[in-house]
C-alpha cells in the first residue's frame, strides 16, 4: 500500500511538472502570438495572361503602397485568368475549382479583380469562392458601379483612359490630320474600351472625321488599315480577340499593322510640312530607294546648329523618333556639318575643263 501510494505521489509530481511546463510553454506561445502581427493575405486576379507590362506596373505599385501604408505583413498572391484566350465554360469551371482548392484555406483578407473578365467571374462565383471576404472590382463596365449588382462586401472602381485628350494631342502634334480611326476587337475588354471611345465622341462634329474599325478578323483589319485615306491616324484601343474568336496579344497586332509601309508614310508625310515650318529649316524631303520600295531617307537642311538643336528637342522630332517602331530594320541617323560647298566649277576643274 505504501509503495502504491509512493507511485501515486510520483505520478502526481510528474503530472504536475508536465502541467507546469505546458502552462509555461502555452503562456510563452500566447505571448509570442500577441507580439507577432498577423499576415494579411491579398489575392489579385487579372483578366489577361501573365507578362503584360502594365500588369507589372500595378503589381509593383501595390507592393510599394502596401509596404509603406500597412503596419502588418502583406502576402500578395497573383492570378491570371486569361479568359480572353479561353472564354469557354469548361475552362471557367476548372478555373473556379482551382481557385477554390488554392485559396479556401487559409482564407484571403481581400480580393482585387482587375479587368472586366475577372470582375465577371467574381460577380458570378465570388460568394461561393470567397464568402464574406471584401472584394474590389476595377472595371470599365459602368453597370457594375450600381449597388444592385454588388453584395455588401463588394466595391467597384471605374477605370478609363482620356481618349478625347489623346485625340486633342494628335491635333496639336499633327494638325494636318483629318481622319481618326479607332481599332478595337471583340472581347469584353475590347468592347468596353470601344464604348468609352464612342461615348467620348458621341455628337462630335469638330475638325476630325471619327471612324471605327471593329468586329473584324485580323486579316480584314490589316487590309483596312493599309488602305486608309490621306491624313489619317490610327488610334489603337484594344484587340484581344477578333471577329472569328481568335485571341491575340494587342501589341503583337500593333506590330503586324505597323509593319505596313503605308502607315510609315502616313506618319511621316504630315510631319514634313511641319518640319519645314521650324525656324532655321532650309529644306526637308523624303526619298525612296528605286531598288527597294521599302527603303526611305529623310534629308533635312538647317541654317545653324542652334536651329537644329532646338528641332531635336521638339515634340515633332519626338514623334518622328517614335515612328522607328514601324521599321523592320534599325534606323540610322547622320548629322553632317558642311564647311565648304561648290558647284559646277568644281566638276569642271576635276574634269580639266574651262568654265
Amino acid at each position: 500500500m505504501k509503495r502504491s501510494t509512493g507511485l501515486s505521489g510520483f505520478f502526481k509530481k510528474v503530472f504536475s511538472i508536465f502541467l507546469l511546463l505546458y502552462l509555461l510553454f502555452t503562456a510563452a506561445a500566447f505571448s509570442l502570438a500577441a507580439e507577432k502581427p498577423v499576415t494579411k493575405r491579398i489575392l489579385v486576379i487579372y483578366s489577361y495572361h501573365e507578362g503584360l507590362p502594365w500588369e507589372r506596373l500595378i503589381d509593383d505599385s501595390l507592393r510599394t503602397t502596401l509596404a509603406s501604408k500597412s503596419t502588418e505583413p502583406i502576402e500578395l498572391n497573383i492570378e491570371h485568368t486569361d479568359r480572353v484566350s479561353y472564354p469557354d465554360d469548361a475552362y471557367l469551371h476548372k478555373l473556379v475549382n482551382l481557385y477554390r482548392h488554392k485559396y479556401s484555406h487559409p482564407k484571403m483578407d481581400l480580393i482585387i479583380a482587375v479587368g472586366d473578365e475577372a470582375t465577371e467571374i467574381l460577380l458570378k462565383h465570388g460568394e461561393e469562392l470567397f464568402p464574406q471576404i471584401p472584394m474590389v472590382f476595377v472595371t470599365a463596365e459602368r453597370k457594375t458601379l450600381r449597388r444592385a449588382f454588388l453584395k455588401p462586401n463588394m466595391t467597384s472602381l471605374l477605370w478609363g483612359v482620356d481618349i478625347k485628350g489623346t485625340v486633342d494631342l494628335i491635333g496639336e502634334i499633327l494638325p494636318q490630320t483629318r481622319n481618326i480611326f479607332f481599332v478595337a476587337g471583340t472581347s469584353l475588354t475590347d468592347s468596353e474600351t470601344l464604348k468609352l471611345a464612342r461615348a467620348s465622341f458621341r455628337g462630335y462634329t469638330k475638325r476630325f472625321a471619327i471612324n471605327y474599325l471593329t468586329d473584324m478578323t485580323k486579316e480584314d483589319l490589316i487590309e483596312s488599315v493599309t488602305d486608309l485615306p490621306e491624313r489619317s491616324v490610327v488610334l489603337f484601343l484594344a484587340f484581344f480577340r477578333d471577329a472569328e474568336g481568335k485571341s491575340f496579344v494587342p501589341r503583337e497586332i500593333m506590330s503586324v499593322i505597323s509593319e505596313k509601309r503605308k502607315e510609315l508614310l502616313q506618319t511621316v508625310h504630315p510631319l514634313i510640312a511641319l518640319i519645314r515650318e521650324e525656324k532655321g529649316c532650309i529644306s526637308c524631303r523624303l526619298f525612296k530607294d528605286d531598288e527597294d520600295e521599302n527603303s526611305f531617307a529623310l534629308v533635312e537642311e538647317w541654317e545653324t546648329q542652334e536651329g537644329l538643336d532646338n528641332y531635336l528637342r521638339s515634340d515633332r522630332f519626338g514623334v518622328l523618333l517614335g515612328a522607328k517602331s514601324l521599321l523592320r530594320e534599325p534606323h540610322e541617323i547622320k548629322i553632317n556639318t558642311v564647311s565648304y560647298s561648290a558647284g559646277i566649277e568644281a566638276v569642271n576643274a576635276a574634269r580639266g575643263k574651262n568654265t
